[in-house]
């Protein structure tokens, strides 16, 4: 039993100091670079964030972010206003300022929007939603981006409140 057991612990440490050393990924915390849906690429067409509507449980909608004036406008009032975004209220106030902007969507006007966008660039997006949104929601978009023909899509864990951007315009 003992030569059996050291014969192991041999093999182990063998195997071990065989392998390369494989570095863990980055964390992305603060005003760090967010990861890309493309390697190489420091930067996404499209950013979505995935909020529960205020005062509504199991209703979401979409932020949409992307090179236009008024996703830097908007971005420019989160700015200003992102020590409140934790509450319920302002939250939905934004909301609202993102309706009239026309960067909030439903499921189907997320279709829409990201569909006549891939018909004119290629499109790379990141997902963002809080931790408690359920998963299958994060899915649900992810699926609705493929099934148009986009393919480079990255996942983010973040709130309205949590959200640093670098809006460029683009078009």
């Amino acid at each position: 039993m003992i030569d059996i057991i050291f014969q192991l612990m041999i093999f182990f440490l063998v195997t071990m100091s065989v392998l390369p050393a494989v570095k863990s990924a980055p964390q992305v915390e603060g005003n760090m670079s967010l990861p890309t849906p493309s390697q190489g690429s420091s930067e996404v067409s499209h950013l979505v964030q995935i909020i529960q509507v205020p005062f509504k449980t199991n209703m979401y909608g979409y932020l949409v972010l992307d090179g236009t004036p008024q996703s830097a406008e908007f971005y420019k009032d989160v700015d200003r206003n992102r020590a409140f975004l934790n509450d319920q209220y302002a939250l939905e106030s934004e909301i609202v300022l993102a309706t009239n902007m026309g960067l909030w969507f439903n499921e189907p006007g997320l279709k829409a929007k990201f569909q006549e966008a891939f018909s004119q660039q290629d499109v790379k997006v990141i997902i963002r939603a809080a931790r408690n949104v359920p998963y299958g929601e994060v899915v649900k978009v992810h699926s609705i981006l493929y099934n148009i023909g986009i393919s480079k899509i990255a996942w983010l864990d973040g709130t309205v409140a949590s959200l640093k951007a670098d809006i460029k315009e683009v078009r």
